[in-house]
């Protein structure tokens, strides 16, 4: 009885309320997911942090889902976003399983694209279990899906990436708990 009323507790939460675009969504769902993941919370049960995140995870799709379609001001040029189930679940997926090695990594989803970098020495092996790839020229690992091709012979470092896609960095922070920063780029 006590499980069912928990879940109805949760379930009245509307985690992504007035959040309208897309990077924004998911800047916020990396925050929710460092406050609330099974392996990071602190303050509350493992089970209570389980459920909380399966339905994080659906609203996190179901604001994405809504947005299908809409068009939206990148960087340089207006875009219209296209949801993708299987695209969005596997970067929930992945940042999931990186939060689940406990490891000194900074986590960032720079557009469809997830890095992640720090002391990674130590779990490289299980990072490239998850399917995260090393870029030497980066310094960091990630992971996309889809066929990407590069179409310029410019070299973009990471800083310059951010800078055109906008980022939201979660880091942990032994004091605090955790600590973020906004380096969105307008």
């Amino acid at each position: 009885m006590v499980n069912l009323l928990i879940n109805e507790e949760i379930k009245k939460m509307n985690y992504f309320k007035n959040i309208t675009e897309p990077n924004e969504i998911k800047k916020h769902y990396r925050k929710l997911a460092f406050q609330f993941h099974p392996d990071k919370a602190k303050d509350i049960s493992e089970t209570k942090a389980t459920e909380i995140m399966k339905e994080i995870n659906a609203q996190y799709h179901q604001a994405l889902k809504v947005l299908d379609g809409s068009k939206f001001q990148g960087f340089k040029t207006e875009y219209t976003y296209k949801y993708n189930y299987t695209t969005e679940q596997s970067i929930v997926d992945k940042v999931n399983a990186v939060f689940a090695l406990k490891a000194n990594l900074t986590v960032e989803i720079i557009g469809t694209w997830l890095w992640v970098s720090g002391d990674s020495f130590e779990v490289r092996n299980q990072l490239k279990k998850i399917g995260l790839k090393f870029s030497g020229k980066k310094k960091a690992w990630y992971f996309h899906t889809g066929y990407y091709v590069k179409k310029s012979k410019k070299v973009f470092t990471m800083n310059n990436i951010r800078e055109m896609y906008g980022v939201k960095i979660i880091e942990e922070d032994e004091k605090k708990g955790g600590k973020s920063q906004n380096l969105a780029i307008k």
